[in-house]
Parts: C-alpha cells; structure tokens; sequence
C-alpha cells in the first residue's frame, strides 16, 4: 500500500513537515554542505537519505537530566552493599 497522495509524514518528534511552496523553498544545497562537512556523509549517502530521516538526524533534542530524586531513588533501590567491596 503507498501513502502517495496522503501528505508528507511528520518527523520524529516534530510537527509535521509541510509541503514546499516550490522546489526553491527547500534549502538542498545548504542541507548537503552541512551533510558534507559537518556530518562527514558522502555526497551519495545524503542523496539516498529520505527527507524525513534528514530532519531526524538535524532535529536536536534536549538531553535529559538525571534528577536529584532520580538519583536518591537509585541509591534506595541498588544501595552500597559496604566499602570493603569496593577495589
């Protein structure tokens, strides 16, 4: 089954990805520089890349922190077993 005709699919984490008005909205050029030179991708491996799977590797996500809580919880549920293990 093809989802031809259904619209472009969102990217993960991301609103969905809106069609281009024309062929000059999308910045290919400056997505292969970035491809090229930053991510060390051949030209070829960017080519073959879907659009979505792009904007997956350029979305940036917040790392997430390790809370205080997150931590005291740690220690409750696998705690020290003594300082005489310890090398």
């Amino acid at each position: 089954m093809s989802d031809a005709g259904t619209g472009p699919r969102p990217g993960p984490g991301s609103e969905p990805v809106s069609k281009p008005e024309s062929n000059q909205d999308w910045p290919f050029d400056t997505w292969l520089r970035l491809a090229v030179l930053h991510m060390h991708m051949s030209p070829q491996d960017f080519w073959n890349i879907s659009v979505r799977d792009w904007f997956a590797l350029c979305h940036r996500q917040e790392a997430k922190q390790f809370s205080q809580i997150n931590l005291a919880k740690l220690m409750q549920d696998f705690p020290d077993s003594s300082a005489e293990n310890i090398s």
